[in-house]
């Protein structure tokens, strides 16, 4: 499989609720998001959670690993625009779990005010080795 540089990102909305993607261009990404045939019609903060240099499926586990670390915070996490993951416990393989509990959600339970439309780069690398 082609390794390549991929950032797993987060976008952060009030109410305790999150989405977290990854991309091999997490700019171009985000305004993606922010175009407003996406579905997501309201206001976000955007932020770069690590940047890991390995396959997509290495990635994939990596997006799961920081799901389960929002879940684990009390963040509500979204599959896409409106909609919530509902089975994540099911879904999520232990050994990602295990991963995303070592993981520190870096964001308070409540986020009320000061949104901007930047990406916050907040880089947190791990060994993706561990996964």
């Amino acid at each position: 499989m082609l390794r390549r540089e991929r950032t797993i990102y987060a976008l952060i909305f009030r109410d305790q609720r999150c989405y977290v993607g990854q991309s091999i261009d997490a700019n171009r990404r985000v305004r993606q998001h922010r175009y407003p045939s996406s579905g997501w019609n309201e206001d976000f903060e955007s932020v770069i959670l690590t940047v890991c240099h390995d396959n997509v499926w290495n990635a994939n586990r990596l997006e799961f690993a920081w799901r389960w670390a929002a879940h684990l915070a009390g963040w509500r996490v979204l599959s896409a625009p409106g909609e919530f993951f509902t089975n994540l416990p099911i879904i999520t393989w232990d050994e990602v779990k295990i991963v995303g509990e070592g993981l520190n959600w870096p964001f308070p339970r409540h986020i009320d005010a000061g949104f901007s439309k930047s990406v916050t780069e907040w880089s947190i690398l791990i060994d993706l080795e561990q996964i």
